[in-house]
């Protein structure tokens, strides 16, 4: 698939902090994304420098970062970057997501972005270079030990051309059982490309709601409430799924695929208290929204849950 090539580099927008600090991940290679969010906040001071996904693996191997010989200390995850124009949801929360895997190599994929090309001289006017790559045909070619895909402004119900792209990376994870996790968008995106459905409810839903257990598993079960930000529902899982969590306003807020480590969370785990005082601060929630997340829940635990159960 065709995409925007990158090779994150330690960029900072002159007014805010990069989200994603090299304490948390250890070492973060983006093969098709912009995810310093150079492209969507303003001027920098540095430039990205494009690479293609074999240009990056090879430069990995030259570093002593040979996917085979490196696994036993570092996890390697690879990480549907859907939020990439969110700073706050976006690089905060992927922040949060690979804070439970460190040390690790996360490899960010942004698919959505393949077809935007009135993009490219704003772009360009801020010092990012520009330039379309192909991914591997399979993703798994690129070893990973996890693929998570995160929430997105786009909706499920209302498909565009990139999903096909997106849906196929978590088939192809799936088909060779690598441990997966979406969330919201990702969740749906997930049961969609398995043989569910989504549809579009008449109301969205912006709240922190408990949750109920209605299957056991030692991944989900424990997490007692979510932050759900959504109007998609999944209104059929797909074949071999199993229910695992539901909320007064979501029947399939929770899933499994079962005999298979793939999880759905219609709730945002990642979005920890920090990650919602950005957005607000950032102008990217607003006040009904930021009093709707007030109460505190515990995504982290999820979180934490399957980052270990990916570890090498």
């Amino acid at each position: 698939m065709a995409v925007i090539g990158v090779l994150l580099q330690p960029v900072q927008p002159p007014s805010k902090p990069i989200m994603m600090m090299p304490s948390v991940v250890s070492m973060t290679l983006t093969t098709p994304s912009c995810a310093s969010r150079t492209a969507c906040t303003g001027p920098t001071f540095s430039k990205i420098n494009w690479r293609s996904t074999s240009a990056i693996l090879r430069w990995s191997r030259r570093r002593a970062f040979n996917p085979t010989l490196y696994r036993g200390c570092m996890t390697r995850v690879v990480l549907l970057d859907l939020l990439v124009e969110r700073p706050a949801f976006g690089q905060g929360g992927n922040a949060e997501i690979m804070a439970h895997f460190a040390p690790a190599e996360c490899l960010l994929l942004t698919p959505q972005l393949e077809n935007r090309e009135s993009y490219r001289s704003e772009w360009e006017s801020n010092g990012v270079t520009y330039r379309r790559i192909d991914v591997p045909e399979s993703i798994i070619d690129l070893e990973p030990d996890a693929v998570i895909c995160s929430g997105s402004k786009a909706n499920v119900s209302m498909w565009e051309p990139w999903m096909d792209d997106a849906a196929r990376v978590l088939q192809q994870a799936v088909s060779a059982n690598i441990p997966v996790l979406g969330i919201c968008f990702g969740h749906q995106l997930l049961c969609k490309a398995l043989g569910g459905e989504v549809e579009r409810s008449s109301k969205r839903t912006d709240s922190v709601s408990p949750l109920f257990s209605v299957g056991m598993d030692t991944l989900l079960s424990p997490t007692r409430k979510g932050l759900f930000t959504h109007q998609d529902h999944v209104t059929r899982l797909p074949p071999g799924a199993r229910r695992i969590i539901s909320a007064k306003h979501c029947e399939n807020a929770g899933m499994r695929i079962a005999g298979k480590p793939v999880w759905g969370v219609q709730f945002h785990p990642e979005a920890s208290r920090a990650v919602i005082d950005q957005a607000h601060a950032d102008g990217d929630m607003d006040d009904a929204e930021f009093e709707a997340f007030e109460p505190e829940h515990d995504g982290g635990k999820l979180l934490a849950a399957f980052a270990k159960l990916c570890m090498p």
